[in-house]
């Protein structure tokens, strides 16, 4: 399973200008489909691009929506978060900030090994010392994870099961080097992917083929050590969320990874439509849902990201969310759903 990650927005609060949307984007194709994403990215370069990564200020948007057919006429989902952040000042989420440090050093007395306690006092360090800006696009970017290893490992079992052999993660690099963002984010993300898919876990299908998946499970009576010495969390069964997010990570060059440019042009065309900057709004909420999944009662097909202050969706947005859940994909092959 391929999984490539962009995002578009600056994450920069403003609690004056409500509308500021920023999104954060996931498209997850099997590896069947490699050649036809090359296929279509190479044709959207050489027509719009010049040779060259084709952003979406490149493309006239019949063209933008064009591209959005071709993409649902292939296998993969796209998954995204979005946040408002007009509508939160920089209090607002430094209080989320010191209240996550707090929570993850909040049962370090009671751990035995000193090198669990030091780990988690790392990674508390490591959120306390985000700026503002990055831990707002990390809360969105660790919802985004969230959402696709809860959801598309259901979706891809009843359709192409081979491809949760693997899990590939591409996210667009910011530099020729690691920035201190991507490697904190690096050393964030499994411990707390780990306790997120604890309280919310993967949705699993009974008499599905996961055998493709076992070698991410924890073997019987070894509970992962590694876990609880540097994380205090208590697992004793289930998947090991850190291997799957560890094993094949990378940070990459947009330019060179047709996936990430997909990614890349999602998050930009969600970004726009909720910032009403579509023509055709309508069609394009159709066709950036008939890419994404269903889910279940009660859950938004794209989250929406609050750090404690809640709004109301204007009508508009919500006629927008609404259209995106009408046309995304169900969940289930339609054999299962005749049953």
């Amino acid at each position: 399973m391929n999984i490539y990650v962009d995002e578009s927005g600056t994450f920069t609060a403003d609690a004056a200008r409500p509308g500021s949307w920023c999104v954060v984007a996931a498209y997850v194709s099997p590896e069947t489909d490699r050649r036809k994403i090359e296929d279509l990215m190479r044709s959207m370069r050489r027509q719009y691009g010049g040779g060259r990564e084709v952003k979406i200020s490149d493309l006239p948007e019949p063209v933008y929506l064009q591209f959005l057919r071709d993409l649902a006429r292939l296998n993969g989902l796209l998954f995204a978060v979005a946040i408002d952040v007009g509508l939160h000042d920089r209090p607002t989420i430094s209080a989320h900030q010191a209240g996550q440090v707090t929570k993850v050093v909040e049962h370090i007395d009671k751990m035995i090994y000193p090198e669990g306690r030091a780990g988690v006092q790392n990674l508390a360090d490591e959120i306390a010392a985000l700026p503002l800006q990055l831990y707002t696009q990390l809360q969105c970017q660790l919802q985004l994870f969230h959402a696709v290893l809860r959801l598309a490992p259901v979706y891809f079992v009843q359709r192409f099961p081979g491809t949760l052999s693997a899990f590939r993660w591409r996210l667009d690099r910011k530099d020729t080097v690691p920035t201190p963002f991507e490697q904190a984010f690096r050393h964030i993300l499994p411990a707390i992917l780990q306790t997120m898919s604890m309280r919310d876990p993967m949705i699993q299908l009974i008499g599905a083929n996961y055998r493709h998946m076992a070698r991410f499970e924890f073997p019987d009576g070894r509970p992962p050590e590694y876990l609880k010495d540097a994380y205090g969390i208590e697992v004793e069964s289930g998947l090991d969320v850190g291997k799957i997010v560890r094993e094949d990570f990378k940070f990459v060059d947009s330019a060179a990874i047709s996936g990430v440019q997909i990614a890349d042009l999602c998050a930009s065309g969600i970004r726009r439509l909720f910032r009403n900057k579509l023509s055709e709004s309508k069609k394009a909420a159709a066709l950036l849902g008939a890419n994404m999944l269903q889910t279940e009662r009660g859950r938004r097909v794209m989250p929406l990201i609050t750090f404690g202050r809640e709004a109301a969706l204007p009508p508009e947005h919500s006629d927008l969310i609404r259209i995106l859940e009408g046309a995304s994909r169900a969940m289930l092959t339609r054999s299962l759903q005749d049953e």
